[in-house]
């Protein structure tokens, strides 16, 4: 068992493929879990959702990777639902960091982002394998 698990919510099979890829050449110490939506991850993290007692209590840190621009939950709902969650001591934003890793380069989508106090960062999403690795790197080490 790791005391820590990465946390890739992307709807994009692609970008999951490439944060899977970033993690096994890491070597980072760590489970990788991936949900295609914010539905499910949302439903992991609850309380009273499926696999919450697995996720949040099995590791001491969840390191959240999450797109904003998805079908259903978006970014930003899940983004709410996380505060809710810290705010009801459910956990804290400490024990669940969230990044997040989009294709939206508004300004706007950024600043909301960041409002948050689970947020720890906004990237967008980069170009180049060597970028996506040291971001992936600076925020689970």
């Amino acid at each position: 068992m790791n005391s820590k698990a990465i946390v890739v919510v992307d709807d994009e099979e692609t970008d999951r493929f490439l944060m899977r890829r970033l993690f096994d050449r890491s070597g980072v110490e760590a489970d990788f879990i991936e949900f295609e939506n914010g539905d499910r991850f949302v439903d992991a993290i609850t309380p009273s959702g499926a696999g919450s007692a697995d996720l949040l209590e099995k590791y001491s840190a969840v390191y959240v990777f999450l797109d904003i621009n998805m079908p259903g939950m978006s970014g930003f709902d899940v983004i709410g639902e996380i505060e809710r969650l810290i705010n009801f001591g459910t956990f804290t934003s400490q024990h669940v960091p969230v990044l997040v890793w989009s294709s939206s380069s508004n300004p706007t989508d950024r600043m909301n982002a960041l409002a948050s106090s689970c947020v720890s960062a906004y990237v967008v999403k980069p170009n180049n394998m060597r970028e996506a690795e040291t971001l992936f790197l600076h925020h689970v080490t």
